[in-house]
């Protein structure tokens, strides 16, 4: 199957492969010193992934079209260009449930139920941590201010 290519709409400067590689597209960029157009060093170079220290999922730092800075995941970005979500669903799983391999073919869409199961599944999901954080938003949620309620 043919690599495809896309430019998202938040990232100008940057085109999405179907196969999760990133490429940074933008030939000038501003010297703020110089005040004059530079050419970009890393003009049509790949960027470069790291690894998120908890979740061992991809991350890169492209900018967006604000000139900010931001952390995206990349199998996200790919799924959100080149895989249909009808269903409006949040979350991007992998089909071989290898979290290196983020070629579209290998990704979908799914809810936050689905992914729990899928984690609870791997073994990957603390449902001890999980449970104390329901418990914390029990607590929270509810409490007005209690003059109000003798009123």
């Amino acid at each position: 199957m043919p690599i495809k290519t896309k430019k998202h709409p938040d990232f100008p400067n940057y085109l999405f492969y179907s196969d999760g590689r990133i490429q940074n597209i933008q030939l000038y960029f501003h010297h703020t010193l110089a005040r004059k157009k530079v050419i970009n060093p890393r003009y049509n170079k790949f960027l470069k992934f790291r690894k998120h220290p908890q979740w061992d999922l991809y991350m890169v730092n492209p900018i967006d079209k604000d000139g900010i800075q931001r952390t995206v995941f990349p199998h996200k970005m790919t799924a959100s260009l080149f895989v249909r979500n009808p269903k409006k669903k949040n979350h991007v799983w992998f089909r071989d449930d290898d979290k290196n391999n983020i070629r579209w073919t290998n990704l979908f869409w799914v809810t936050q139920g689905d992914l729990n199961h899928i984690q609870e599944r791997l073994g990957t999901r603390d449902m001890a941590k999980q449970a104390a954080v329901m418990r914390k938003s029990r607590r929270t949620v509810g409490r007005g201010n209690k003059s109000n309620k003798n009123k």
